[in-house]
């Protein structure tokens, strides 16, 4: 968008297109997938296990989901870049550096952090009586709850073009975002939730079919012996349903906005009498 972003989208989100998209953008890069996600993982196990080592200390848990912001910073940049310019956009090292894209990145993602919580804020008074035992919960209770959750995913989603535009350097702001996605937000989250209910049943069947195996392997009768094992299996799924939503996005993004790669520009034509330069150093 060198021209810089368009006034509107400049056509509507095509819900199934967005969805087999998103699924082939990971399961036909699964190879780059591992790759962009080592390192992030690498960091999120160790700082749930920092997170397990001190869980009787608030500070730390609080502390620690701020620090998650870290990994997933990493992953979702590389993976939005990947979606959007392709292999070639992977970065040579498997160890990334933290570049000026990360801090946009990263303080785009706190400010939709805060949003979140302060959508949770409102959740909350419903959510309380659902939660304790013996309490009665009436349907328009339910459908508020209900309303109020959908508003706010649709809400974030308005909000979530600019994390692939920050990703590829694009100079973008949310009020872009909000704009570009005016008239497809429903269609947004048709596309998300088409994307991510399938994905989560199908993880949760294997994840429930690798315990199976590893219990029967190790003879561990008790299903609590497996939580260490069930807690890196989670984590790993996670990253492949942050990675399916992340197509989404990229897809919503590109699909909306119009976006294409800047090209590089063409060398500058030869003078008359020279020769024409073949692009390599003498």
């Amino acid at each position: 968008m060198s021209m810089g972003p368009p006034p509107k989208a400049v056509q509507d989100l095509p819900v199934a297109d967005t969805v087999k998209a998103a699924f082939g953008s990971v399961f036909g890069r699964f190879a780059e997938l591992i790759r962009a996600a080592l390192v992030p993982l690498a960091i999120s196990f160790l700082l749930y296990g920092l997170q397990l080592a001190a869980r009787d200390s608030q500070a730390v848990t609080v502390l620690v989901e701020l620090l998650l912001l870290v990994p997933y910073t990493l992953f979702a940049g590389a993976w939005h870049r990947v979606v959007l310019l392709g292999t070639a956009a992977m970065p040579a090292p498997i160890v990334p550096v933290w570049q000026s894209r990360h801090w946009r990145f990263l303080g785009y993602t706190l400010i939709v952090t805060a949003i979140s919580y302060g959508f949770s804020l409102l959740y909350a008074p419903l959510i309380a009586p659902i939660l304790t035992q013996g309490s009665t919960v009436s349907l328009w209770q339910a459908l508020l709850l209900l309303f109020m959750l959908l508003f706010g995913t649709y809400v974030i989603l308005r909000l979530s073009f600019v994390f692939p535009a920050v990703a590829v350097d694009e100079s973008y702001r949310f009020a872009d975002s909000w704009r570009h996605t005016k008239d497809q937000g429903l269609r947004l989250m048709a596309a998300m939730f088409l994307t991510l209910l399938p994905a989560m049943l199908g993880l949760l069947v294997i994840l429930q079919f690798v315990l199976s195996i590893v219990s029967a392997v190790t003879g561990a009768g008790d299903p609590t012996a497996l939580g260490p094992v069930a807690q890196v299996i989670d984590l790993v799924l996670r990253y492949v349903i942050i990675a399916l939503s992340l197509g989404v996005i990229s897809t919503a993004f590109k699909t909306c906005t119009g976006w294409v790669p800047d090209l590089p520009a063409p060398p500058p034509a030869p003078l008359p009498g020279e020769p024409p330069d073949d692009g390599e150093d003498s």
